[in-house]
């Protein structure tokens, strides 16, 4: 067979198969996801306006089937989402689910969640950045370092 032929064969029959098989695998294999850990994560999250609202940190994290994002020692800040770009709360667990759809991070390990006049302890636990309220369901314990004007007189 000579070089030619070869050529003209190639191009009439196997690239467009090649271009049919890349159209049509293309929906299924958009996604390119790790299959082993990945060590040393930091994602940052901002509002439409360009100010900060978390910075989610954790030594390592692995993808699972269902597209959420498993981090170990995760380390979680949040931020008023102004400009000034105070921390509003600070969470610490074990390990942590992270689902971008939703924005939300839960854990069922320990955690620590350490706000402007309170600390909270506890295992089962869930952030929602939509709702800015942090959920701790097991084992808690909530220290509330607040002092109180004299209201009865």
């Amino acid at each position: 067979m000579t070089a030619q032929l070869f050529k003209r064969i190639f191009r009439r029959g196997c690239i467009p198969l090649a271009l049919l098989a890349f159209v049509f695998g293309l929906p299924v294999n958009s996604q390119i996801l790790p299959d082993a850990p990945i060590e040393g994560v930091t994602v940052t999250i901002f509002s439409d306006e360009g100010y900060k609202l978390w910075n989610l940190q954790g030594s390592s994290v692995a993808y699972n089937e269902d597209g959420g994002v498993e981090v170990k020692e995760m380390d979680l800040e949040i931020y008023q989402g102004q400009e000034e770009k105070e921390i509003d709360m600070h969470i610490v667990g074990a390990q942590a689910l992270y689902e971008s759809e939703n924005q939300t991070v839960a854990g069922k390990g320990g955690v620590f969640v350490d706000g402007d006049f309170y600390d909270i302890e506890g295992d089962s636990w869930k952030y929602s950045q939509d709702e800015r309220i942090v959920q701790v369901t097991s084992n808690v314990k909530v220290v509330i370092d607040y002092e109180l004007e004299a209201f009865l007189k």
